[in-house]
């Protein structure tokens, strides 16, 4: 009996171990760094993504051509796949046709200026001619210019339409709205897509962003902008990158609430700028060092294999151009 209630014990501590690592570590309370000049908070949180989609095209059809497979890095605007897109190509050269054809509006001018010209003769032979051949010439004249004008509506008909081909034409095509990688390929070359179908999945992987949690009462002494350092958390294992810090800012403080089981917490998220060699992986555990502090001196300087932080510009005062210039001349 006794053997079984110690197993039973045992299990149980074993149990509540597991438990106790599973959960969540809570945000520290802020401690004096090293250097006994500033304060810092250490908040436990995840790495996830600035920037991921799932790219489609805005046309139904047939995938043509996957350009960047996994693996391959895009840079915005790069083509990554496109649909085939022989029947929207014809329409856009018959609409180039149309809009660049411009014999009718020639024709019309032409037409129009001997108009004028007779309108002007009957004109100046008024005293000689009926009133019926001056009223005729005038009547014709407005009618040729009646018709230079809707050639000339036409013709810009013809180029809007010409727009519509092309944009028709760029509606087959799936292009990278950031500089990144992709991910996964979801469609293959001769597959049916649907409108707004997903093909590819792309991320931005040289920029990633801190999600943790802190206290009600210590997000008061944070702000947007304050400079942070993330070190991501291996467990178990003594790896170069756990001694790497990565730095970056706070970009988001929540202005909810989030109820933990004995107090109310508050999200925050800070974009980490130099994961150039994209050790720093989305999933990643990790902790967060925040100083506590808006005075650049005081806050430690970055490993030199990491890129500072870039200082935000100090906003200049809108400056009205007309007004000076009115007061420049007035000067004059």
């Amino acid at each position: 009996m006794q053997t079984i209630v110690k197993t039973t014990l045992a299990a149980a501590l074993v149990a509540s171990l597991s438990v106790a690592m599973i959960a969540p570590v809570r945000a520290q309370q802020p401690t004096i760094s090293s250097n006994g000049q500033v304060q810092t908070l250490v908040v436990p949180g995840n790495i996830e993504w600035i920037e991921r989609a799932a790219l489609a095209a805005r046309r139904e059809g047939i995938l043509r051509h996957i350009e960047k497979s996994i693996g391959q890095e895009i840079k915005r605007g790069d083509l990554v796949a496109y649909l085939d897109s022989t029947m929207a190509e014809l329409a856009r050269t018959k609409a180039e046709m149309f809009a660049k054809d411009t014999s009718a509006i020639e024709m019309a001018e032409a037409e129009r200026e001997v108009a004028a010209t007779n309108a002007a003769r009957a004109y100046r032979l008024r005293d000689i001619n009926s009133k019926e051949e001056y009223e005729l010439r005038q009547a014709q004249f407005k009618v040729a210019d009646a018709k230079l004008k809707e050639e000339k509506s036409k013709y810009e008909q013809a180029a809007q339409e010409l727009k519509m081909a092309e944009e028709a034409v760029a509606e087959h095509q799936i292009l990278a709205p950031f500089d990144g990688e992709v991910l996964q390929q979801i469609k293959y070359p001769g597959e049916a897509v649907q409108s707004m179908e997903p093909v590819v999945h792309v991320a931005r992987t040289d920029r990633v962003r801190f999600q943790g949690y802190v206290p009600l009462e210590m997000a008061y002494q944070l702000r947007k902008g304050m400079v942070v350092d993330v070190q991501p958390v291996i467990e178990g294992e003594q790896i170069p990158i756990t001694q790497k810090r990565f730095r970056g800012r706070i970009v988001y403080i929540s202005p909810e609430l989030a109820f933990a089981k004995t107090r109310a917490e508050v999200e925050i998220k800070a974009d980490i700028i130099n994961n150039i060699d994209k050790e720093l992986r989305v999933g990643h555990k990790a902790n967060m060092t925040v100083y506590l502090t808006d005075d650049p001196n005081l806050i430690p300087a970055p490993p030199e294999d990491m890129l500072p932080v870039i200082p935000d510009p100090t906003p200049t005062p809108p400056v009205i151009g007309r007004r000076m210039d009115l007061g420049a001349n007035a000067a004059q």
